[in-house]
Formats: structure tokens, sequence, C-alpha cells
């Protein structure tokens, strides 16, 4: 079966009435079983040959057509290919009925493929499914007309399906749209639980921001409030949390309550620290993510001086991250690599991922001086004179 017949959205009359359900393959095995058991049906003077077993196949493939295409409406090519075999069969069939017909299970592909043209309907074809049973009826007459029975002979056994396939055209003609109507009000539905499970989503996440900075943040701002002088530990926690709130807006795949505490008491000891997401690690296995940060930790615990550059590289690089440390014993880098190989370097920084302040600062945003002290020209937390601004 081609690609392109089953390619397109789903959802209309057939499914509404679960033709995609089991019970409705079950029906089709029931419908060609049928089909079958009336072929063996013994009728005198009739003898069966390869030409009824080739009509039986044919009804097997534009059944499995019907079947196997969900798409709807049925598209064009399955709708072709099913009235081509299904008129085909009843050709092929009709040619082992040398006469008059005797009993109705020599004609026994007319109702079959009847019942295959309403479920046509069905499936919004309903042109074509009135072309599969005119050319089921021409079919016949022309058979009746080369055995000497007459046209009104072919006419007599072919029309009475008529009355089904009206039936089925009232029906599609009723149906199809209350079945569009339904699957337009339960897309509708979904995206409306999608939309309010998202809102719901970023109510809750700035609900937990809010929090986590009202945790962080409420301390020291009520300490601001109330007035200096500040002692030397409070200046230095001012800065270092000022840096971190920093670091939730410019580094937030950095963001880790291990992480955060390692570089929190590296600020405190006045070691200048810069982090930079360049969303590498983004969509990465967890275990991928939790090495690297736990690597990092390591990597930045014994540093006492100097600055340290912790780095998430931009996605598309073979790099995922890098930790660049300067201090009093040199420079020493260290990257991580995507295979998970670690490369350690000491006094090389490749200027590819040197860090330019200009470039990686948030618009308006001066870096932290690189020895970890408080910026004397900026007075927005606190002037350690203990004037207020």
């Amino acid at each position: 079966m081609p690609e392109s017949w089953d390619d397109r959205p789903y959802g209309g009359a057939w499914t509404l009435l679960g033709g995609r359900t089991p019970q409705a393959r079950a029906f089709a095995v029931y419908l060609v079983a049928c089909s079958i058991l009336q072929v063996m049906w013994p009728v005198d003077g009739v003898e069966r040959s390869w030409t009824t077993a080739l009509a039986v196949l044919l009804l097997v493939i534009t059944v499995t057509i019907m079947m196997a295409v969900s798409a709807e409406p049925l598209p064009m090519a399955a709708t072709v290919a099913l009235i081509v075999f299904g008129t085909g069969s009843t050709a092929v069939a009709l040619v082992a009925v040398p006469g008059r017909i005797l009993e109705p299970p020599q004609v026994w592909e007319v109702g079959s493929l009847i019942v295959v043209y309403t479920f046509l309907c069905i499936r919004g074809r309903i042109l074509a499914g009135w072309i599969g049973t005119i050319l089921l009826v021409v079919v016949c007459c022309i058979w009746a007309y080369a055995r000497g029975l007459g046209v009104a002979y072919g006419l007599s056994f072919s029309l009475v399906n008529v009355g089904p396939m009206l039936m089925a055209t009232v029906f599609a003609m009723v149906v199809a749209p209350a079945a569009a109507e339904i699957y337009a009000l339960r897309r509708e539905s979904a995206d409306r639980a999608v939309a309010e499970a998202a809102a719901a989503a970023r109510l809750a996440e700035r609900d937990r921001q809010l929090q986590r900075f009202d945790r962080l943040a409420r301390p020291s701002l009520e300490r601001i409030a109330a007035g200096g002088p500040y002692t030397d530990g409070e200046i230095a926690d001012f800065a270092a949390l000022e840096a971190h709130l920093r670091d939730l807006v410019r580094a937030p795949g950095l963001v880790h309550p291990d992480l955060d505490a390692a570089v929190w008491e590296l600020r405190r000891r006045g070691v200048g620290v810069r982090m930079h997401d360049g969303h590498a690690l983004d969509g990465a296995q967890s275990n991928t993510r939790e090495d690297i940060r736990r690597r990092i930790i390591e990597e930045i615990s014994g540093i006492d001086s100097g600055t340290v550059t912790v780095r998430i590289l931009p996605r598309g690089r073979e790099h995922l991250a890098s930790v660049v440390a300067d201090g009093d014993d040199g420079i020493r880098r260290i990257d991580f690599l995507r295979d998970g190989t670690i490369i350690e370097d000491v006094d090389a920084i490749p200027d590819a991922v040197v860090v330019d302040a200009a470039s990686d600062s948030l618009p308006g945003e001066r870096l932290p001086p690189t020895d970890g002290a408080p910026d004397p020209q900026d007075r927005s937390l606190v002037d350690p004179s203990g004037d207020r601004g």
C-alpha cells in the first residue's frame, strides 16, 4: 500500500461508527468468509474454475483496501483501486456462470460488493460508490446479453442492490456533517485542555520562582531596609546574592542546589564566578547533565582565589561545557565533550571559548569584577558606607 494512501488525517463518519475497531475488521473477515462459502455451494451443472478463485482474490484485495486505508475521506488512489478490483471481481466471477442463475450463491460477488460500496459512501466517497454500483449493473447486463438472456435479465438481479445504496447515501449525507462537528468539538476541547495545562504550568512556575526569590532575597532585603552599617560578611553575602540572581537569568541550565551552594561559597571567599548557558545541555540525558554538574563542583570546590568561568556552550558543538579557572597557580581549563570525554588543559585557553563580557552580559548589565569583590560603582544593592541609595 503506498504511503500516500494513509498519510492524511482521519476522523469522520467511518471512524465515528467504529470502522477502525477490531469489530469492523472481524466483520470484513466474516464478509470474505461468507463469500467463500457461497462459492463452495454446490450447484448442479456448474463447475468451479480458476476464474472463481481469481474473483475471490480480487474481492479480498478490495475489502483489504477498504479496511487498511485509514484516511477520511478515502484517498482517491485507494478509491479508484477499490472500484477497479471490485468491477474486475464481478466480471471474472460471472465468467464461471454458464447460463441462467439457478441459485443465489451463483452471483455471490454482487451482494458482497454492494456491502463494500455502501461502506465507500460512508467513507466520504458517495459518487465513487454509485460509480462502482453502476459498473456492477453494466457488467451484469453485458454478461446476460452475452449469454443470450437479454439485458433485462441482468437488471433483474443487479438493480435490487440500489436500495442499500440509497440508504447508505442518505445515511452518509446525514451523519458526515454531524461527525465533522463532533470531531471539531473534540479537537477544540483538546486544544483548550492543552492551553489550560500550559497556563497552569506557567502559573505554577511563576509561583515557584516567586517563592524561591522570596526565600533567597527577603533576608538580605530586610537587612538592607533596616539600614547600616553593614559588616564585611554581609556585604559579601549581598554581592553573592546579586550574582546568584544574575545566574538564574543568564545560566538557568546551571541552576542546581548543589552547584548553587558551591558557587555561593566561592563568591563569599572572594572568587569571581561567571556562569553562562548556551543551552547545549537542553534535551541531554539526565545522567550526562548530572556527571557534568558533579565534575564542575569537584573542579571549583578547591579554588580560593582568582576567577572561574563556567559555561554551557551553544548547541551543535562537539563540546558541551567548559570550566576555566584563572588562579594563582595558573590557568586551568576543562572541556566536556558530547561523547563523555573530559579534556584538561593547563595554561591554554582557545579563543573560541573565552567569554566575551560584551556579548554574554544582559542588556545594560555589567559583569562583576574578576576579583570577586563588589563593584564600587554599583550601588544597586547597598552602599558600604552605610548610606542607602
